[in-house]
């Protein structure tokens, strides 16, 4: 087990409670079923990494305990529009972390569970149907934005054999750019 797998373990586990969350509170079924099947996406792929790590990963994942837990205190959804916005935003910028971090470890895993394409087409159809919408959830996105950074970069400093001075500017480009291209994707400005 290496740094790498502690902190796709993390996200992993982030991910799949994150989208749980949003199911237990999505105003249609067929969103729930949507969310459901993404959360199960997300275990999937932490059980994939227990596999692939061997032993010690629970311990490892034990020192970033905490990191995701503030950034949900600090960044309460207003209502429902505002959770779409947020876990949009969140899994959106663990992905892009995990494609530059991780992809030579874990080819073959698409690490937004499918949750991008589906956010941004449901965020697009909101703003579409009420044109205050875009204004207010691009807001919140910026605000979401500076708070994932955040947690990303905690996270990975807490597991610094995923880094050096080349990946960190690396990684922190891609979050950039990722972010800006997934607010145009749903329509909002970044």
């Amino acid at each position: 087990m290496d740094d790498i797998d502690a902190v796709a373990g993390y996200y992993a586990l982030y991910a799949q409670g994150r989208l749980a969350k949003d199911q237990a509170l999505a105003p249609m079924v067929v969103q729930q079923v949507a969310l459901a099947e993404m959360s199960a996406r997300a275990f999937y792929l932490y059980r994939l990494i227990t596999l692939h790590a061997g032993t010690g990963l629970i311990d490892a994942l034990q020192k970033s305990a905490g990191v995701t837990d503030e950034l949900e205190s600090r960044l309460r959804p207003g209502d429902w529009w505002e959770r779409v916005v947020k876990t949009y935003v969140t899994i959106g910028m663990w992905s892009d972390a995990l494609q530059t971090l991780a992809s030579e470890r874990y080819p073959d895993v698409e690490f937004d569970f499918g949750h991008q394409e589906w956010a941004a087409r449901l965020i697009e159809a909101g703003c579409a149907a009420d044109d205050r919408l875009s204004a207010r959830l691009s807001l919140w996105g910026r605000r979401v934005n500076g708070d994932a950074v955040s947690a990303v970069r905690t996270v990975v400093h807490d597991y610094p054999e995923t880094l050096n001075v080349e990946t960190e500017t690396e990684l922190y480009h891609e979050l950039r750019e990722g972010h800006t291209l997934r607010m145009q994707r749903a329509g909002l400005a970044a």
